[in-house]
């Protein structure tokens, strides 16, 4: 099934983002990480964004150090709902590729439930593969993206 987000806009989206980053720092702190933002965190004007490589623009989010090194991108759960995360199908390729370099995990915030979730990419993967998820479109952007259960998510939620 595919669905449309006719309500999920670019800024909306981004400063959902913003909050799950903030969220993400101070999990960061509570546990003595050593973190640091690594990815673009400004607007970047559209004419900007055509010219630049995808790695370049889907570089994680963060740096993290706890026992070992990890790339983290922070995204955040359905805020009505709770029940679900959206990840760009493309976004995935890109993130791959990080891989290469060090372990990528995706930091999750559930505002409905307070949760807070690490999700290895890896096991997101195989999550990918052994099931059918709901796919949508943004509307401004035509990308497609998989909607993740988060009952999927917390059952393989690591510890970093």
């Amino acid at each position: 099934m595919v669905i449309n987000c006719k309500s999920c806009s670019f800024k909306k989206r981004n400063n959902k983002g913003k909050v799950a980053e903030k969220v993400f720092e101070i999990v960061c702190l509570n546990n003595n990480y050593w973190f640091c933002n690594y990815g673009i965190n400004k607007d970047i004007p559209k004419y900007v964004i055509q010219h630049m490589p995808q790695k370049v623009l889907k570089t994680p989010d963060y740096m993290c150090v706890s026992k070992e090194f990890y790339f983290v991108e922070c995204k955040m759960a359905d805020t009505y709902t709770g029940e679900h995360v959206k990840i760009k199908e493309k976004d995935l390729i890109e993130y791959q590729k990080w891989l290469e370099v060090g372990k990528f995990v995706f930091f999750i915030y559930n505002p409905k439930f307070s949760e807070k979730v690490f999700l290895d990419i890896v096991d997101l993967f195989d999550l990918l593969q052994s099931n059918n998820y709901k796919k949508g479109t943004y509307d401004e952007s035509g990308k497609i993206f998989y909607q993740v259960p988060m009952d999927d998510i917390r059952r393989l939620n690591k510890t970093i």
